[in-house]
């Protein structure tokens, strides 16, 4: 139980404030790993066993600022066991929409494939889709939702409506949106999506994505093809493509450097696998970009551990610093591929079905999130790295704010605290919180001035 928290003390004055929000998860394991956060009101414990309990406080947007005093109450039997709790709350305020889009895929093959029950195109089917995307744009990202057609084609759509729907304007129009996707089906239907997105005023904030990592000639040629017959249409909207080599075809050879000169004018937005750009290459790399043109990163089955990736095997630091590279290595967005790309067996009973990480992928690579019927409930279930992401994502608008009001190079100075190569950042908390207090003391600063 939580009790209290929300009331502040002030020259010794107690205030009642109701201005915060409380969520308890319990640790659960997936496989052999501890990483699913399953929301819980109370929790059964067998004697000589122990349990991880996960609080987050949402603090809200109007709380004012200052040091909120609390206790959180653990009851079992006749006993009770106050835990005092203190929460500071600065006087800053992260914006609703986030600073960098960060943009994740929930695929619908595979919802389709675990919720053979539901039909798709219901109302039962939408509704899934619905809270799918709620749980993962709680992370500070702009979800999208995919259907993969056939190896390097993908059909990627910003809500579980159509476009020009009225339910749809919270995933197109709503504050928290940094980006989303517009489908291309085919012509009229995207003439038509356009319309609507452009008569609101949004296709700065629009991305058409269709073409996955193309490694041969061919597929470079087809994702011309395609963007040209988009932008004959709507020739300001941006296409999005994938990237981890140029042409496997002579003469590239697989050349990183041949794809911008091989898709100018067709593709807008170089979305790069990090592991292909690390280094003088990604700096080489956006040097042969106009300033029309947007370089994004990404990470999937690479890099590997040392650097920041968001696999199983890998630390909370390592997650965390996923977007902290992002920022240092200036990139104008983050793409993640899949939050749920698993493989579904049966069950020892013959009947129930089992999600599994997919073979010969790292572990965790594409699945980030996971279906609450595996732990008794309704609801998809977050993992822990996805919201060590959230923290990261948290950090950049800290970040960002000092560039925004001093320099870039004050920035840098604070980000060093806790980050400075792929290879080199910090694995102690410590260090983040050091980093937090500095910003939030030169912001305070800042204000005063």
């Amino acid at each position: 139980n939580k009790d209290d928290i929300g009331t502040s003390r002030s020259n010794s004055k107690r205030v009642s404030v109701k201005c915060m929000d409380i969520e308890f998860h319990k640790l659960a394991r997936f496989g052999k790993w501890d990483d699913a956060l399953v929301p819980v009101k109370s929790i059964s414990l067998r004697a000589g066993y122990k349990s991880v309990v996960w609080m987050t406080v949402y603090v809200d947007r109007a709380c004012p600022a200052g040091k909120y005093a609390g206790k959180v109450l653990l009851v079992y039997g006749d006993k009770t066991i106050k835990i005092p709790v203190t929460i500071v709350v600065w006087d800053f305020v992260i914006p609703r929409c986030s600073s960098i889009a960060a943009i994740f895929g929930i695929f619908d093959n595979h919802l389709a494939e675990y919720y053979r029950d539901i039909k798709q195109g219901s109302e039962r089917w939408r509704a899934l889709l619905a809270d799918w995307y709620s749980l993962i744009s709680r992370c500070r990202i702009s979800p999208f939702f995919c259907h993969w057609r056939r190896w390097g084609y993908v059909l990627t759509y910003p809500s579980p409506w159509p476009v020009k729907d009225v339910r749809s304007k919270r995933y197109i129009e709503g504050a928290n949106v940094a980006r989303f996707a517009v489908p291309y089906v085919d012509d009229k239907q995207f003439s038509e999506d356009i319309a609507y997105i452009k008569s609101k005023g949004l296709l700065k904030k629009a991305y058409v994505y269709f073409s996955d990592e193309p490694y041969n000639i061919k597929l470079f040629k087809k994702t011309r093809k395609i963007a040209d017959r988009i932008h004959k249409i709507e020739p300001t909207v941006k296409v999005l493509a994938t990237f981890y080599c140029g042409p496997k075809d002579p003469p590239y050879n697989g050349d990183i450097f041949s794809i911008p000169k091989l898709l100018k004018g067709c593709v807008q937005i170089y979305c790069m696998s990090e592991w292909s750009v690390y280094g003088r290459k990604g700096e080489r790399f956006k040097s042969m970009l106009s300033n029309d043109e947007e370089y994004w990163l990404y990470v999937c089955n690479a890099p590997t551990s040392p650097h920041p990736n968001l696999q199983l095997t890998m630390s909370g630091y390592q997650h965390r610093a996923v977007i902290w590279r992002v920022w240092k290595e200036q990139a104008r967005g983050f793409f993640y591929w899949s939050v749920n790309s698993w493989r579904i067996e049966k069950a020892a009973d013959g009947n129930s079905k089992v999600i599994k990480l997919r073979k010969g992928l790292p572990p965790g690579d594409g699945v980030l999130a996971y279906p609450g019927e595996c732990f008794g409930l309704h609801k998809p279930i977050a993992s822990v790295r996805l919201f060590r992401f959230r923290d990261g994502m948290e950090d950049y608008e800290y970040l960002h704010a000092v560039e925004k009001r001093f320099s870039r190079v004050k920035a840098e100075k604070m980000m060093s605290i806790i980050y400075l190569s792929p290879e080199c950042f910090t694995r102690d908390y410590r260090d983040i919180e050091k980093f937090r207090s500095a910003i939030i003391s030169l912001l305070q600063s800042f204000k005063k001035d």
